[in-house]
């Protein structure tokens, strides 16, 4: 099955064409890119390389609704969405980590009999960066929490979305959920409850219904072996000061906590488990080769 990639980006040039070569590397077939920025043209100019040939592997759409994410994925399901293929909706910041040398096919291929397969977050941190440091995320930041959060994302068969179902629902899909009435809170993506799988095979509503507070921890181990997404939610003192700034609307509006930080000066305090631990596995896995990195500046 094809992979397909759904991704709003906003202020995001600096790292985008990163997280386009590393997951063309890892088996991505095609990115939907979501330009969310005011003005396209910085952005497309950016990606453009990877906007060419017949099948390019980006294509780029401008949404204006500035932090309405929601509605950008849903565009992508009622006109973009193709059958027969897995679906992550992901951001920028995320980097999908496979553990045992393979692609993410291989990894999705261990989950063809279910409807989707979640990956738990490690969240990196910034180190003790005061400024954006240089070069890539992936090579610069290296140090994260010593346990997974309970929440991520999931890889959805595209067959098992209904659209009408979706286009209804005020729910976060993307994140394995519907309405978190009691009703649907477990039927994502149609009028069936989903059977999602965690990395390792286990179902994944079990897992958060029964030990919220400790199965992402209890698992931590097993992830790290496995699968699981990188968060680079944080990059820099300098980063937390962007967030700050950006206005608060839409699907952003939870972002508010970045602001509570600056005004509480309590910023390395809070971000303070995200550095807890190093991890060089990107930083040495070779999917930003020079080889990699050479097809990215040209598209090939």
């Amino acid at each position: 099955m094809k992979i397909n990639l759904v991704a709003c980006a906003r202020d995001e040039i600096k790292n985008i064409n990163e997280w386009l070569v590393f997951h063309r590397a890892l088996g991505v077939d095609k990115i939907y890119l979501y330009c969310n920025d005011d003005d396209p043209t910085p952005m497309l100019k950016t990606v453009f390389p990877f906007t060419q040939g017949l099948d390019p592997f980006v294509e780029f759409i401008h949404f204006t609704g500035e932090g309405e994410q929601k509605l950008m994925y849903k565009h992508y399901i009622n006109n973009l969405m193709r059958s027969n293929c897995w679906i992550g909706f992901i951001d920028i910041d995320e980097f999908i980590t496979i553990k045992n040398g393979g692609t993410l096919g291989d990894f999705l291929a261990g989950f063809e009999g279910r409807d989707a397969a979640h990956l738990c977050w490690f969240n990196f941190g910034p180190g003790d960066n005061i400024y954006d440091p240089p070069g890539f995320t992936t090579q610069s930041l290296t140090r994260r929490n010593r346990h997974a959060m309970p929440h991520g994302k999931v890889f959805i068969k595209s067959d098992v979305i209904d659209r009408d179902w979706i286009s209804e629902g005020y729910g976060t899909f993307f994140h394995g959920f519907g309405d978190l009435g009691l009703e649907r809170k477990h039927k994502p993506f149609s009028s069936k409850t989903a059977d999602i799988a965690t990395c390792w095979g286990d179902d994944f509503y079990h897992h958060y219904e029964t030990n919220f507070g400790g199965y992402a921890r209890e698992y931590s181990a097993t992830m790290q072996d496995i699968a699981y997404l990188s968060h680079f939610q944080m990059r820099s003192f300098e980063h937390l000061i962007r967030r700050a700034k950006r206005r608060i609307s839409g699907d952003f509006a939870d972002q508010s906590r970045w602001r509570d930080m600056v005004f509480h000066n309590n910023f390395w305090d809070r971000i303070a488990p995200d550095n807890e631990v190093e991890d060089l596995f990107l930083r040495d896995c070779g999917l930003l080769s020079t080889r990699f990195l050479s097809s990215g500046k040209d598209g090939n």
